[in-house]
């Protein structure tokens, strides 16, 4: 019996991340509402400067326990933490795939404006020194000594040429 093959890996999120980012979405919301409602219905505050504006009212890491009125419930307790993890968690996976894309993105210009440099002075349309790159190269970013060749590094550095190794693989099979 001839085994199924397994289906493509899907790009995107899994469904557990689309789960977890809707449990995040619906926190941040139902916590922002809920807390709106809860400033609503308190009373007027005695002195005329605070407001449900200030820092203390709406942001956890301001709060402190002689700030809060002696009728609060661990719910409306409860309710800054919860708002403020959601909001940054939300805030940091945008961080996290957005730079995961422009990561991308960039890599795919660089290859391509690579590629366009190449291919002009393959045509000898242009000429260009690599000699600068390669020592700039060789100083910022190898380390290399001035009579050193990359063999050279690559042979007396293999833990780190096995690392590198290990992460490209695991590069091109994930990406």
């Amino acid at each position: 019996m001839a085994a199924t093959p397994k289906p493509p890996a899907q790009a995107g999120l899994t469904r557990v991340q689309r789960a977890v980012l809707i449990v995040l979405s619906v926190l941040l919301v139902g916590s922002a509402i809920a807390r709106g409602v809860l400033l609503a219905k308190r009373s007027p505050s005695s002195s005329a400067t605070e407001t449900a504006l200030e820092p203390s009212n709406y942001l956890a890491s301001t709060r402190s326990p002689a700030q809060e009125p002696p009728s609060s419930s661990v719910f409306e307790d409860a309710l800054p933490y919860v708002t403020e993890g959601s909001l940054f968690a939300l805030i940091g996976f945008a961080l996290g795939y957005t730079t995961r894309k422009i990561f991308k993105i960039g890599l795919i210009v660089l290859a391509v404006a690579f590629i366009a440099i190449q291919a002009l002075t393959y045509a000898k349309v242009a000429s260009v020194d690599w000699g600068g790159l390669v020592d700039w190269l060789n100083r910022a970013v190898l380390n290399l000594k001035e009579n050193d060749t990359v063999t050279q590094f690559v042979t007396r550095r293999v833990p780190s040429t096995g690392a590198l190794l290990a992460g490209a693989a695991l590069g091109f099979k994930r990406g």
